[in-house]
């Protein structure tokens, strides 16, 4: 006979008088302490190589992370200065620098301005870090433990979302795709709404604030994927036409509403011409190989060397795309015990996964690093999309992948809450599962880097007066230059995404490539720049002039003079009339 998922699993907000014991505190943490104390040890072992020193150290190498933890550090220092977060009048020097010229969490940076007051922005940025895993987990949790009554299906599902490689890779330096928190939060909120026979004002709040949080709180990318999926996932819930007709519009206003308010400072930057279309040819290049979502993490300390040896993958933090085979196999345990196979639900989070497959793949088929046709390919759905407004910004279509790895951790979930109520001593086979699900998903070799100020950083703090100094060659270290910005407060170009860099940036750059003729040496005085920083290594004779050369042409240029030397840097100083402006 065919058992119905409602009666196999009861949910809570079916029992009235239980929901209000819920609502105690008390009750809460004795239900899900353990479960929020094994997510923290878990979060714990991901972000083990920063905990030492977590005001200093940050996981990964230091690249795209240090952007992150300077746009954490300037957004505090202009809440406290009542001066706008998203714009930074120091960098992008003459102009400003608006900072949504690149994807990031700006709603989860604004929560943590206070810890950065604090303890500093490495501290604040880790803590993002930190709350969106274990958040992850936790609201994937409760979204179980609520439709099935089953903590540790809960648990599996939380510790199949939070640990899957793909996130654990991404925590190397983006931000904005490890903040995947309040997916959940916009599935379950339109869930709830669909099923009710009219959504009711709570509903259409609950969604509204969950898409608002999305693309606020997490990633432009994780918005765009979740307002693509949400209409087949409203297919699939409530098929009925005439449902969709009568209140579909109202879900589709307030997710728009939420979606919109989410993307003003994104918005406000499209108009100002911030973004480059991106080309057919990268977007191609970035699709990723069918070998990739069979590719166990090159980070696992048992067999990730193995990995890394026999499949190599210069995109591999983009292309970690491996879903795991334990959450697989509980999965197709929730469809094979069928514990509600009928429910609309289901059906729906395995469609949408496979939707949100699909757009993973990107453009068209790879496979072996290469695409299976060069010539006439057979496109795929993202191709088409990427044909529409506001989706040409869409470089990486693989990161798709978070809607398949929700809904396969949330079927997981379901697998093993139906598995632990098919034993009458479960705990074996509950022990078992736990045990095979960490040992595939630990996060293993992570590494990590101090982020501390430069040497030169330092000397800048310690010149009296406001006035523009300028690193060469353009855009050398530029993201530990806007970094150490935030100590020093002079105003310096910077960008801050290598493809949206500003027209001012550019031209910058262009002015000054051929440094130290006249030309841009004239450029440089007429910017009143007072310190021009060089970079001696990067001056090696390929892209740049070689140092030597360099070293001739200042000895004949009577306007500039060497001031100091600190590192890789030289630092020069306009003599006379030219000198800069403080």
């Amino acid at each position: 006979m065919q058992i119905n998922a409602e009666q196999t699993f009861p949910e809570v907000a079916e029992f009235p008088g239980r929901s209000r014991q819920l609502d105690t505190a008390a009750y809460s943490l004795r239900r899900d302490g353990f479960a929020l104390l094994l997510f923290g040890v878990a979060v714990a072992v991901a972000m083990l190589p920063a905990l030492a020193a977590p005001g200093r150290n940050i996981v990964g190498w230091l690249g795209d992370n240090v952007q992150y933890v300077y746009m954490t550090g300037w957004m505090a220092k202009a809440l406290g200065a009542g001066l706008s977060p998203f714009v930074d009048p120091h960098l992008n020097y003459p102009s400003v620098l608006a900072l949504a010229a690149t994807d990031a969490p700006f709603f989860n940076m604004i929560i943590v301005a206070p810890v950065a007051w604090v303890a500093g922005p490495v501290a604040a940025y880790n803590l993002l870090v930190f709350s969106s895993h274990i958040l992850s987990a936790t609201f994937v949790y409760l979204w179980i433990r609520r439709l099935t009554g089953s903590r540790f299906g809960g648990i599996v599902a939380g510790l199949a979302f939070m640990l899957v490689p793909y996130r654990i890779v991404h925590s190397y330096g983006h931000l904005q795709l490890v903040s995947t928190q309040f997916i959940p939060l916009f599935f379950w909120a339109l869930d709830s709404a669909l099923r009710a026979e009219r959504p009711a004002a709570k509903h259409l709040l609950f969604l509204g604030a969950a898409t608002f949080l999305v693309g606020s709180g997490g990633a432009q990318y994780y918005l765009v994927f979740c307002l693509l999926a949400a209409p087949v996932y409203a297919l699939l819930t409530r098929g009925q036409p005439g449902y969709l007709l009568r209140h579909g519009w109202k879900l589709a206003g307030v997710a728009a509403w939420g979606a919109i308010i989410a993307s003003l400072p994104y918005l406000v930057a499209e108009a100002q011409s911030a973004y480059v279309p991106y080309k057919l040819a990268e977007l191609r290049f970035w699709s990723p190989d069918l070998y990739d979502f069979l590719a166990p993490s090159r980070l696992h300390p048992l067999w990730g060397a193995w990995i890394e040896q026999r499949y190599p993958r210069t995109t591999w933090i983009e292309h970690t795309l491996y879903p795991g085979v334990a959450a697989c196999l509980l999965a197709l345990l929730a469809l094979t015990l069928r514990p509600g196979l009928r429910v609309p639900r289901i059906r729906a989070w395995l469609g949408t996964a496979l939707w949100g497959l699909l757009l993973a793949l990107g453009t068209d088929l790879h496979l072996a690093g290469q695409p299976l046709r060069w010539e006439n390919p057979f496109w795929l759905p993202a191709y088409y999309l990427v044909q529409l407004p506001f989706l040409d910004f869409v470089r990486v279509w693989a990161r798709a992948a978070i809607l398949p790895f929700l809904f396969l951790s949330l079927l997981a979930g379901v697998g093993a809450a139906a598995l632990q109520r098919r034993f009458r001593r479960p705990w074996p086979i509950m022990l078992i599962c736990m045990a095979l699900l960490l040992l595939e998903l630990i996060p293993g070799r992570l590494t990590s880097a101090p982020l501390d100020l430069r040497p030169i950083d330092g000397w800048l703090e310690e010149q009296p007066g406001d006035f523009a100094v300028a690193f060469l060659p353009a855009g050398v270290d530029n993201y530990r230059a806007m970094y150490g910005s935030l100590t020093h407060e002079k105003q310096l170009p910077a960008y801050n995404h290598p493809t949206h860099r500003p027209v001012v940036f550019d031209r910058f750059a262009d002015e000054t490539r051929s440094f130290p003729d006249a030309h841009a040496v004239e450029a440089l005085r007429k910017l009143n720049v007072r310190y021009v920083i060089l970079h001696r290594a990067t001056y090696d004779g390929k892209n740049y002039p070689a140092w030597e050369a360099v070293q001739a042409g200042l000895a004949e240029t009577a306007a500039l003079r060497v001031v100091a030397e600190m590192d890789a840097f030289t630092v020069l100083e306009f003599t006379g009339p030219e000198r800069g402006a403080p």
